[in-house]
């Protein structure tokens, strides 16, 4: 039995360290079936439940930018006439995402403006899009980004510290001017195993003193 125990202990430490060390990635793509166009321009709280925690969106799903469709951008995929994406929400001109889990980094397309013009070369309209990467109340990280590519979830790099918070928004307040999709997050998973075997072990020690 207590050769089983420190069998039990090692396979916990190990289990924590792999989970410690391993990320896991989510990607989330707005013409999944998770996903449904939004009914009204007051439609822009969302939910994504992923296998880590729940993912909330305040933006509106929908596929036309100032009136006009926009290929999706999928996979580097932009033979398609018409994608879903995540809008900006026009009330305040931003797109916010929130997590219950600690986000370590990730990517997203932006689509703006300039994707009418040009899909491929994304023309210059002198509209910027800024966003912040936030952990509580502490800012962690902040960017600039261009429309028409894909961009780190913000800025260069990877963030400093895991974020539960990430807000989008542009220079121009007009409203209707900017969308993302394709987005990856990247967590550090809980060490769920090591759980699972902690109250394998718990139980083991229990049955023996029950048995003493």
């Amino acid at each position: 039995m207590r050769k089983i125990l420190v069998l039990l202990i090692v396979a916990c430490f190990a289990a924590w360290g792999f989970s410690s060390s391993a990320d896991a990635s989510i990607f989330i793509d707005f013409e999944a079936p998770e996903f449904s166009l939004d009914s009204s321009m007051g439609d822009t709280n969302h939910t994504y439940s992923s296998p880590y925690g729940d993912i909330n969106f305040n933006g509106r799903i929908w596929w036309k930018l100032d009136g006009s469709a926009i290929p999706d951008n999928t996979l580097g995929d932009a033979t398609k006439s018409a994608g879903w994406f995540l809008k900006n929400n026009i009330d305040s001109n931003q797109i916010e995402m929130t997590f219950d889990f600690p986000v370590t980094g990730g990517s997203f397309y932006i689509y703006g403006l300039s994707d009418l013009q040009d899909v491929v070369g994304a023309e210059s309209t002198g509209i910027m899009y800024y966003g912040e990467a936030w952990a509580g109340s502490t800012l962690v990280q902040s960017g600039s980004f261009e429309a028409g590519r894909s961009w780190s979830l913000i800025g260069p790099g990877t963030l400093s510290q895991p974020v539960d918070r990430v807000v989008l928004w542009s220079s121009d307040s007009s409203g209707n001017n900017f969308a993302i999709d394709d987005i990856t997050i990247e967590t550090i998973p809980e060490p769920a195993t090591m759980s699972l075997l902690g109250m394998g072990l718990m139980g083991l020690i229990g049955i023996r003193r029950k048995r003493s």
